[in-house]
């Protein structure tokens, strides 16, 4: 297209636009007064009796005005400390794994032997410890919410 095709295209798009604002179909709302402009009022007047009583407002004039406009941070209290629980004086001496049938080797705080299986409780008061598995050298514990492993000293040499 070339420039002379493209200024004759926006000629007559130019005369069709005023040809067809001169129609008077799109005119704008003419305003032959002030009271055109003015919100229309209600044909009911507003009385006085219709208004809330001046004894309604005494909660809102007895509020003090001189406060904070935000509430303080709450205080934050630290949980308390949960104590740590007594240590464990079990030691594992040895195990015996047998099909159907395993066994756990160990010694007490007094030093004796005590032969224990899956399920068993270990220690004494508070400090109990429930045996969970017995494995070749090895016993998982569930102590104070936590699982602990007891391993034999010496690597389970004989």
């Amino acid at each position: 297209m070339t420039l002379r095709a493209l200024g004759l295209l926006l000629l007559l798009a130019g005369a069709f636009v005023a040809a067809w604002g001169f129609r008077g179909e799109c005119a704008l709302p003419t305003v032959t007064s002030a009271s055109d402009i003015r919100p229309k009022r209600s044909a009911q007047k507003t009385s006085v009796e219709q208004l809330p009583a001046l004894k309604e407002f005494n909660p809102h004039w007895d509020k003090p005005l001189r406060r904070p406009l935000f509430d303080p941070p709450p205080v934050v209290v630290p949980p308390p400390k949960k104590e740590p629980p007594p240590p464990l004086n079990v030691r594992l001496v040895g195990t015996i794994i047998e099909p159907g049938k395993t066994i756990a080797m160990l010694t007490n705080a007094r030093n004796s032997l005590e032969f224990k299986q899956v399920g068993d409780t270990l220690g004494a008061g508070k400090a109990l410890a429930t045996i969970t598995s017995i494995e070749n050298s090895r016993v998982v514990v569930q102590y104070a919410g936590e699982t602990v492993v007891l391993t034999m000293q010496d690597g389970g040499r004989r």
